[in-house]
């Protein structure tokens, strides 16, 4: 079974794997020298002992580090991580369930029907987003959802043992942003949905 790399690898780390692995060799440890046999071609079907006694230089081991990870040669699994240190990092994403209910939230908003936000709010976030207030709300953030507006999820953060989640509510072209804070509770109904506005978009946050 092949390792998978890291989603970002360091050239660095698996040097040092390979060193470690000549050092592990040499103390003849049962673990590198299965490993040894299972990914050097030269070493295939041969002893415990015969591995124990081969010359097993760096080059080797960073062979068998290469082909653990399914590269043909060290070569191949560095310009492989070279490339993916030039990438960009991924854009964090939310949990699917979580996105789920903001989209809901939201259509609710842009449709102003208070039962559809009831169908995921939690019986505790019912009683405080009354439907007045949500309809009050709605007055006040209107040109907002009645525009093509765009979400920028901004990642997470713990608060009392629970994930807080950030998006950015922006249109382009706008001068602010609405920052939207989302919690929920262990059932996977919203318990808190807070619309924070405006956010001056000039303040670097926007991607």
């Amino acid at each position: 079974m092949q390792m998978p790399l890291p989603a970002r690898p360091s050239l660095e780390q698996l040097k040092k794997l390979a060193k470690d692995l000549v050092k592990n060799h040499q103390e003849k440890q049962p673990a590198a020298l299965a490993l040894i046999r299972r990914y050097l071609p030269e070493l295939a079907g041969k002893t415990e002992e015969d591995v124990a006694n081969y010359l097993f230089a760096l080059h080797d081991a960073q062979s068998v580090i290469a082909r653990e990870y399914g590269f043909s040669s060290w070569t191949e699994l560095a310009k492989h991580v070279e490339a993916l240190q030039k990438q960009p990092p991924a854009e964090p994403a939310p949990p699917p369930d979580v996105a789920a209910k903001l989209k809901i939230a939201l259509q609710a908003r842009e449709q102003n029907d208070y039962s559809q936000l009831c169908s995921v709010m939690s019986e505790q976030m019912k009683a405080f987003v009354t439907k007045e207030r949500f309809e009050s709300g709605n007055a006040s953030m209107s040109a907002y959802f009645k525009s093509p507006y765009q979400l920028t999820y901004m990642g997470s953060v713990q608060r009392s043992g629970r994930p807080v989640y950030f998006w950015r509510l922006w249109i382009d072209g706008w001068d602010s942003d609405i920052l939207v804070r989302m919690i929920l509770n262990q059932s996977g109904l919203i318990s808190g949905l807070l619309y924070s506005d405006p956010f001056d978009s000039a303040m670097n946050a926007r991607k």
